[in-house]
C-alpha cells in the first residue's frame, strides 16, 4: 500500500504526486496541514482558507484515493482551531489526526498510520513537513525554515522530493505549493466528489441537480440545517463556478 500525505504544492510537484498515485493499486492520501499555518491565504493571521485542502480532497476523490487529514502544530493552538476544523470535516468521512512534531503529541498514533506504507508528505511551506521528516528520520537533515511574509507564509526550504527508508515504511518529503485548481472534469460531475452530499443528493427534486441554483435542493437544505458545513459547501460552489467558467471557453 502507498500512503501519500498532501496539502499544497506547485503544479509540477502535484503532477508527480498524482502520477505516483496512479502507479499503485492501493493508495491512501494524507492531506497534511498545520492547525495554525493552514492559513496560507490570510492577510491578518486570524482567519483560515481551506479551499486548497478541499480542492486536493476533490482530486483524490476523482481518482478514488482514500484520504486522511493530518493537522500539525496543535501545540500553538488553544483548541479553538482544532475544534473548528473538526466541526467542518467531521461529516466528510475523512479521518482527522491532530498532532505536534515539536511536543511529540500523538506522534505514536501517526507512526502507526505510516507503518508498512510509503508516505509522501506535502503541504504549504511552514506546516512542518521537513520537521516531521527529521523527527521520523533524525539523520535526514532536512532544512527547516521559519514563517515569513505579511500573512505568516512559510519559506520554501525544500526544493526537491526525497525518499527516506524508515523502520518498516518509507517517507518522502516534498516542496510546498501555494495554488491549486480543481481537476479537469465536467462541472456537473463535481458533486460526486463531495462525500457529504451523498446522503442528500438523491432527495433533490431534480435528478440532475448540481446543488447550486436549483429550488427544492436537499443538499442546500442540509447546509441550512447544519447537516453539511457551510464552509465545505462554499468551497464546492467556488470550484463548481471555476469549472463552469472553463466550460464556456471550450
Amino acid at each position: 500500500m502507498l500512503r501519500i500525505a498532501i496539502c499544497d504544492d506547485e503544479a509540477d510537484e502535484l503532477k508527480k504526486i498524482e502520477d505516483l498515485v496512479r502507479a499503485y493499486d492501493d493508495v491512501d492520501i494524507v492531506a497534511y496541514s498545520s492547525s495554525k499555518e493552514l492559513a496560507w491565504d490570510i492577510d491578518d493571521g486570524t482567519s483560515f482558507d481551506l479551499y486548497l485542502l478541499d480542492v486536493f480532497l476533490v482530486r483524490m476523490e476523482q481518482v478514488g484515493v482514500p484520504a486522511l487529514i493530518g493537522m500539525n502544530k496543535v501545540d500553538v493552538d488553544d483548541g479553538a482551531n482544532t475544534e473548528w476544523i473538526h466541526e467542518i470535516y467531521k461529516r466528510s468521512g475523512y479521518p482527522i489526526l491532530f498532532f505536534s512534531v515539536k511536543e511529540g503529541e500523538n506522534m505514536n498514533v501517526l507512526k502507526e498510520c505510516l507503518a508498512h506504507k510509503t508516505t509522501v508528505l506535502a503541504g504549504p511551506s511552514g506546516v512542518g513537513k521537513s520537521s516531521l521528516t527529521n523527527y521520523l528520520h533524525p539523520s535526514a537533515g532536512m532544512e527547516v525554515g521559519a514563517l515569513s511574509g505579511k500573512g505568516g507564509r512559510g519559506k520554501h526550504t525544500t526544493r526537491h522530493s526525497e525518499l527516506f527508508a524508515l523502520d518498516g515504511c518509507y517517507v518522502m518529503d516534498t516542496p510546498g505549493f501555494s495554488s491549486l485548481e480543481p481537476p479537469k472534469m465536467a462541472a456537473g460531475e463535481l458533486k460526486e466528489c463531495i462525500p457529504e452530499f451523498a446522503p442528500y443528493g438523491t432527495n433533490c427534486k431534480y435528478l440532475d441537480c448540481v446543488h447550486v441554483g436549483e429550488r427544492d435542493c436537499a443538499v442546500k437544505k442540509a447546509v441550512e440545517e447544519g447537516g453539511i458545513h457551510e464552509a465545505r459547501y462554499g468551497n464546492y460552489v467556488k470550484m463548481f463556478e471555476t469549472l463552469k467558467q472553463g466550460e464556456r471557453f471550450v
